[in-house]
């Protein structure tokens, strides 16, 4: 499978977005779960830490049993646990899911751009590696201001909920 260049960087951007959400939901969980900030400020280690362990593991993933593949079943858990996020009831249950969406999310991107680099001409490869890189640019700077208002407006649950909606439409394209 060769996929478009807007899938994939709208799948960066997913993983961008789940990475940068975080922050100006913290005052609402905090609130929610009975806490201070020092007691949420964890799921945003949570997710750094295990984004970057997981970039050991996911180069010898894609060799192995193809880049793509690799992706979209990364893709698939993200989805699942950006849901799982939303519905979590507890906050270690909620710092459970954010590692695991930091593990899956390492392989979207560094992925892509292996995959990239392996499909496409040298003399067209800046051209759609700086398109796909839209993607997550996009998703830094969207992803305060957007979770920061469906969190003022709709509470934080669903930042992570919508978030794993368009997480769920964007896998299905790779399982179609």
């Amino acid at each position: 499978m060769n996929p478009p260049v807007w899938l994939m960087a709208t799948a960066a951007f997913t993983a961008g977005f789940g990475m940068r959400m975080i922050e100006p939901l913290l005052p609402m969980m905090a609130q929610d779960f009975g806490t201070g900030l020092g007691g949420v400020a964890p799921l945003i280690g949570g997710f750094a830490l295990a984004y970057g362990v997981g970039q050991f593991a996911i180069g010898p993933l894609g060799d192995r049993f193809g880049k793509i593949r690799v992706v979209a079943i990364s893709l698939a858990i993200y989805a699942g646990m950006l849901v799982g996020a939303g519905l979590a009831e507890g906050l270690s249950t909620l710092l459970l899911f954010r590692v695991l969406m930091g593990l899956a999310a390492a392989a979207i991107v560094p992925l892509f751009m292996a995959h990239i680099g392996d499909s496409v001409p040298y003399g067209q490869r800046q051209a759609v590696l700086g398109k796909f890189l839209n993607g997550m640019v996009l998703s830094q700077l969207l992803a305060g201001p957007l979770s920061g208002i469906v969190g003022e407006y709709a509470g934080w649950r669903w930042a992570f909920l919508g978030l794993g909606i368009v997480a769920v439409l964007i896998t299905a394209f790779f399982f179609a």
